[in-house]
């Protein structure tokens, strides 16, 4: 069992997911949000995109830059 399969199994609408990413396009970060969604768990994302398929499916989507 994976690290996102063991979460899924146990998150439910009482908890809170945070979730950080880069782009926000991974396959398989994309698949355990939206089965974290499908149990009413809420979803915060952190993200170098403001667009992107996590954004979506997170219920808010923070964005942040990178200084250089």
């Amino acid at each position: 069992m994976t690290e996102y399969e063991t979460v899924v199994k146990y998150v439910d609408s009482d908890d809170l997911v945070l979730i950080i990413s880069v782009s926000g396009e991974a396959d398989s970060t994309i698949d355990f949000a939206k089965k974290v969604r499908i149990k009413g768990t809420p979803i915060i994302s952190i993200t170098k995109q403001k667009k992107n398929p996590l954004a979506e499916i997170s219920n808010y989507n923070y964005t942040y830059q990178q200084q250089l």
